[in-house]
């Protein structure tokens, strides 16, 4: 009888586990659309504030939850500064009229373009 529970085991858990891989609840840090590093960043910062949906699984691969997921990409998604994406004053692209300033902020860009290439 023992041996064959354990043909039978042996038998069933390659297809068990790849079952629970096509049904899985976890986005494993692989698959993340946050990439590697976001997707485990969001899973240890999860998991020490005590919100639910992260796990790390053994041989530290970090997963998240559908619903943990779209949070955390909500999350990174939402500029820093709110108003700063929206707004951009005509004075902090172009010096003022004084042709010092004018010069120097042409020295400034010149070297930029420089250093990168253009």
């Amino acid at each position: 009888m023992e041996d064959f529970l354990q043909r039978l085991a042996e038998e069933l858990a390659p297809r068990i586990k790849a079952e629970l891989e096509k049904t899985s609840a976890w986005v494993d840090q692989k698959g993340s659309p946050l990439g590697r590093n976001r997707h485990c960043a969001a899973v240890k910062r999860r998991m020490a504030e005590g919100l639910e949906g992260a796990y790390v699984a053994p041989g530290n691969r970090c997963m998240l939850t559908p619903a943990a997921l779209r949070e955390e990409m909500q999350r990174t998604m939402t500029p820093a500064m709110p108003g700063l994406a929206k707004t951009t004053a005509p004075e902090a692209t172009q010096p003022a009229g004084d042709p010092e300033e004018r010069a120097a902020f042409e020295r400034v860009m010149a070297n930029a373009r420089r250093v990168r290439g253009r």
